[in-house]
């Protein structure tokens, strides 16, 4: 039989302590997935994708001129927007203080129809602007002018050279934005001038 065998083996608790605390050991952090904040880690990435755009490192940086180009391309198509979708925002002339014609729009509008409802109400201030338009829209079928909701006036007088529309104009502007309170002869004297207007262009 063979003898019974002695376990010599002797646990040392300060060592065994020590060998877990060193991370050398440590082979089981592998086996550990790490944390990672996804959003933490899209935030890292946009933050260095910025910081490397905008550090500018010479006066020399090509990144300057695009970035200049970049800004005047965006500054002038809010511009062109806005132009062409809110084209009141760059009239020097004010608001329009009329209400079914209150956009200038030559189109849809039944003049006459308009004309005689300003009569009926002595509203001459209206007819005079009724009549200004009805002129406008006549040009603008004769193709004397090229009428756009966005002109002034005046640049219609550049368009059609006329005394008589420069005048006629003139009025037009006082009633609708100074302020001037139109009466009768205010409007038969835009009539004349409209006839004159167009006897000289418009057949």
């Amino acid at each position: 039989m063979l003898p019974q065998l002695t376990d010599t083996v002797v646990c040392n608790p300060e060592l065994l302590n020590r060998f877990q605390s060193d991370e050398n050991f440590n082979y089981a952090r592998e086996l550990e997935m790490p944390e990672v904040n996804i959003w933490e880690w899209l935030q890292q990435q946009v933050g260095e994708l910025l910081r490397d755009l905008f550090s500018i490192k010479s006066p020399g940086d090509i990144r300057i001129f695009i970035y200049i180009v970049l800004a005047l391309v965006l500054i002038g198509g809010l511009i062109f927007l806005l132009f062409k979708y809110k084209p009141k925002l760059f009239r020097r002339e004010g608001r329009i203080k009329t209400d079914s014609i209150e956009a200038n729009d030559i189109y849809g509008v039944d003049f006459e129809e308009e004309l005689r409802k300003a009569f009926e109400r002595a509203d001459f201030s209206r007819a005079v602007c009724v009549v200004y338009l009805q002129t406008l829209r006549r040009l603008a079928d004769a193709n004397l002018i090229s009428w756009k909701i966005y002109k002034t006036p005046t640049q219609y007088t550049r368009e059609y050279l006329h005394p008589e529309f420069v005048r006629f104009t003139t009025l037009f502007m006082r009633v609708r934005y100074g302020n001037y309170m139109a009466v009768e002869t205010d409007v038969q004297n835009m009539q004349t001038m409209q006839t004159a207007i167009e006897e000289g262009g418009v057949q």
